[in-house]
């Protein structure tokens, strides 16, 4: 008697043997499918995690604050006619640019028989940054009916700042502001009563 030449049945739950020799192919490509899913896994998670940064809550972009800053860089609001108090509002839309800080100042025009101006600069009392609004109560009780105050923000350098600060004289004004940058428009107001 010859030997059986007809394969073995594989034991029940075995698989076939051409079937072991499938799943052999696919194990042997299971690294390079697995790599090839965490490659992609990777570079998905890094897209996104890359736009949420970018695109991240409440700062504005690059060219949103160029826009914002092309314009005043503050804005000063008074009302036109005022008693002898008032509220002085100042918002600021940007930051200083490094190097410089900005002060707001109260321009006095018409003053004395020669009708010069006097500057009253003054520096915030905190910190000066985007989105900021200040609110100042100002006294006009020493000014007459019919005189106008002007208000507006500068933006100085360090040099700027200690020479406007040595020729103050003893009412804290200076008779000039030589070459300082306007970072705001102005308002005026008129003591009506």
């Amino acid at each position: 008697m010859g030997k059986n030449t007809t394969p073995s049945r594989p034991a029940y739950g075995e698989p076939s043997i051409a079937r072991q020799q499938s799943l052999r192919k696919v194990w042997r490509k299971t690294p390079v499918v697995a790599a090839a899913v965490t490659t992609t896994g990777v570079v998905i998670a890094a897209v996104l995690a890359g736009v949420f940064s970018l695109s991240g809550g409440t700062t504005s972009s690059t060219t949103e604050d160029t826009q914002a800053c092309d314009a005043f860089r503050a804005n000063v609001q008074i009302p036109p006619q005022v008693g002898p108090r008032a509220i002085l509002t100042i918002e600021i839309n940007c930051p200083p640019v490094p190097g410089q800080q900005y002060m707001w100042v109260v321009e006095a025009d018409g003053i004395g028989k020669d009708n010069h101006a006097e500057y009253y600069p003054k520096t915030f009392n905190s910190a000066v940054q985007a989105g900021t609004v200040f609110n100042n109560p100002i006294s006009f009780q020493d000014d007459k009916i019919g005189e106008q105050n002007c208000f507006y923000v500068i933006s100085v350098t360090t040099q700027q700042y200690e020479n406007i600060q040595e020729n103050l004289n003893g009412n804290n004004f200076t008779l000039q502001l030589p070459g300082v940058n306007h970072v705001s428009g102005t308002s005026c107001e008129t003591r009506e009563n």
